[in-house]
């Protein structure tokens, strides 16, 4: 059996609060709060948590992998102080880089530029919102640096003759943008009073 270290520190406010942001079913939301509230039998006696993770429990997998979705580490502000940072995971960042080169891939034929600068918009669009969150801008940059070469590729495999040399390709990214970076949470649902 595996053992996670600081599960069984995990405050349970937090920890719903997180649930909260992905799941509106309060029917869901109360069940998980009671098996958080459950408690264990020691000696014949139920002990309350009021911190932690349900150990043993059929659930507990589950929750500590949601509040782990985030790797948490201590940064800097910009004032100098020490602040919780959050940053997504280096293999869901590959594994949708992947993702979207064999998307793109599929797609170069099937769509019309027009078309498939919408779609691929939207897709950035939905990555940024989910992974906008303050600290991790440097990764939302990195992949949107990524995107344009891999756009570039598959836009120039459309025929057996390039299409675009990379200045032509800088061009109309200039007609058609595509969506930038840019944050959507701040630290405030990190530090919210009552946590």
């Amino acid at each position: 059996m595996w053992t996670l270290k600081g599960i069984d520190h995990v405050d349970h406010k937090r920890l719903m609060r997180m649930m909260k942001e992905r799941i509106v079913d309060r029917t869901i939301l109360r069940l998980i709060g009671k098996w958080l509230r459950a408690g264990v039998l020691e000696e014949g006696k139920r002990i309350r948590n009021e911190v932690g993770m349900p150990q043993g429990g059929v659930i507990s997998p589950l929750l500590a992998n949601i509040y782990l979705h985030y790797v948490h580490y201590m940064t800097r502000s910009r004032g100098g102080g020490a602040r919780l940072g959050r940053k997504a995971m280096r293999k869901r960042y590959r594994s949708t880089l992947i993702a979207m080169n064999d998307k793109l891939r599929k797609l170069r034929n099937l769509l019309s530029f027009r078309e498939l600068h919408v779609h691929l918009g939207r897709v950035l669009k939905g990555y940024y919102n989910y992974y906008g969150f303050a600290a991790n801008a440097a990764t939302l940059n990195k992949f949107a640096y990524a995107v344009e070469p891999m756009r570039f590729k598959w836009l120039n495999r459309r025929s057996q003759r390039k299409s675009l040399n990379w200045e032509e390709f800088q061009e109309r990214l200039k007609r058609f943008p595509l969506p930038r970076p840019r944050i959507v949470k701040g630290y405030s649902w990190i530090y919210a009073p009552g946590m």
